[in-house]
């Protein structure tokens, strides 16, 4: 669909009798298109951020950019969340998104910021003065043990976590 231009012409009498023509121009979609592109040729699109993930907005409704990439490339809306592979939020190559559950993302969150043992799924227990590991499968806490040191309790969970969440172990250094 192509449209034309389409200019209207409107007679305007002002004080004094002075009289003058004004020409209203409406824009085309082709026109509009054009203008779009020309503005915004070369520049990068979804880079508002919100929690770290990029997102911008398409006919006036916000979308997160790692979704519109799996659309494209897959031809499809994704049905379930996108993982981001390496955890990092605004690398969006399609070679670091994968399909996800919920469950399974979870399991590749990185360490929780108010974490003091340095390693995911470790605590201190004051009760019994060690180390305690628990990893979280299909929405179950399990206890994997008391532990003398937190590298034990830690590679306690990492063997669980590889057991258990398989490629989405989240198992990265700490």
């Amino acid at each position: 669909m192509s449209w034309r231009l389409m200019p209207q012409i409107w007679h305007i009498t002002l004080p004094m009798g002075i009289s003058c023509q004004v020409e209203n121009t409406r824009w085309t979609a082709d026109q509009t298109c054009k203008r779009w592109n020309t503005r915004y040729a070369q520049k990068e699109a979804f880079t508002a951020l919100n929690k770290g993930y990029r997102y911008g907005r398409i006919f006036m409704k916000n979308h997160l950019a790692h979704r519109v990439i799996w659309a494209i490339v897959h031809d499809q809306w994704p049905d379930s969340e996108i993982d981001h592979i390496d955890r990092d939020r605004q690398n969006n190559r399609i070679c670091n998104l994968r399909l996800a559950t919920r469950s399974e993302n979870a399991a590749n969150q990185c360490m929780r910021s108010n974490n003091r043992s340095g390693f995911k799924g470790v605590t201190w227990s004051k009760v019994a003065k060690k180390w305690t590991a628990e990893i979280s499968f299909n929405n179950k806490r399990n206890y994997l043990g008391l532990f003398e040191t937190k590298e034990e309790a830690a590679l306690a969970y990492k063997n669980a976590s590889e057991r258990l969440h398989k490629e989405f172990s989240g198992i990265m250094g700490r």
